[in-house]
């Protein structure tokens, strides 16, 4: 699920994702792979900053590194 929540005059993107009702072995599996869909929504958040034209933020090597669960979105 994506949601955008506004605060203050920004906006954040929240990505929650869950294996719906999965037998075990295949929670395992999205379990196993988290880290792969970490790495695949910031190289989509990369590619859209680069389209945008934006400069870095310094919290972004935070999210990358797993330390926030929410990325703001500059709007």
């Amino acid at each position: 699920m994506v949601t955008f929540t506004e605060h203050a005059g920004k906006t954040t993107v929240s990505i929650h994702s869950t294996a719906f009702n999965a037998p075990a072995a295949q929670q395992r599996s999205f379990d196993d792979n988290h880290e792969s869909m970490r790495q695949g929504w910031g190289g989509t958040w990369d590619q859209l900053e680069t389209h945008l034209g934006k400069p870095k933020r310094p919290c972004d090597d935070e999210f990358r590194e797993g330390r926030v669960r929410e990325r703001p979105h500059r709007s």
